[in-house]
């Protein structure tokens, strides 16, 4: 959970906790929806029941399978170079909150853009892109971001350059 502090202008410091997490997800994921087409809480697989409480939860009459809805499906198998990351709330137990971006620096960087002119992040609280970079990937990210990204930049220059010489 990312802490969010500012001060109002009558002095008062005020501190938000900001529910939003990455999720792996494949990239032709569609999160499912409701009739009206909200998408449903899904929760972080993660944040599993403990046996009591899954034992609370079938004294109620609920499924094994109603109780496995209830949460993400589980993408371990799908191979990685197929799997994006998507901002998803975690208040009300998760629902999305940005498209599926590639897992790539360039990817990771349109999330973050898309995030900050897109997303709040506590209510009507909107973060700049370094805020969203240290929310999603950690406090370095920023410079990890752009290092990144020039990083990439690189090796896909290097790539074309190599490729030009072989087609001539």
């Amino acid at each position: 959970m990312y802490m969010l502090t500012y001060m109002c202008m009558n002095n008062d410091i005020i501190v938000c906790c900001i529910n939003r997490e990455i999720r792996q997800v494949p990239l032709s994921w569609q999160h499912p929806q409701d009739e009206a087409g909200r998408p449903l809480p899904l929760r972080d697989r993660r944040s599993s029941f403990v046996d009591d409480e899954l034992r609370e939860l079938l004294a109620e009459g609920h499924t094994r399978s109603e109780i496995a809805s209830w949460f993400m499906p589980d993408f371990s198998a799908t191979p990685a170079d197929q799997l994006g990351l998507c901002v998803y709330e975690t208040t009300t137990e998760g629902t999305p909150l940005s498209p599926i971006f590639a897992d790539t620096p360039a990817g990771r960087s349109a999330l973050v853009d898309y995030c900050a002119a897109e997303v709040s992040a506590f209510a009507d609280r909107m973060l700049d892109t370094d805020a969203w970079a240290a929310l999603l990937f950690g406090k370095d990210a920023a410079r990890s971001l752009a290092t990144g990204l020039r990083n990439d930049a690189r090796a896909t220059a290097g790539q074309e350059s190599r490729r030009g010489g072989t087609s001539r």
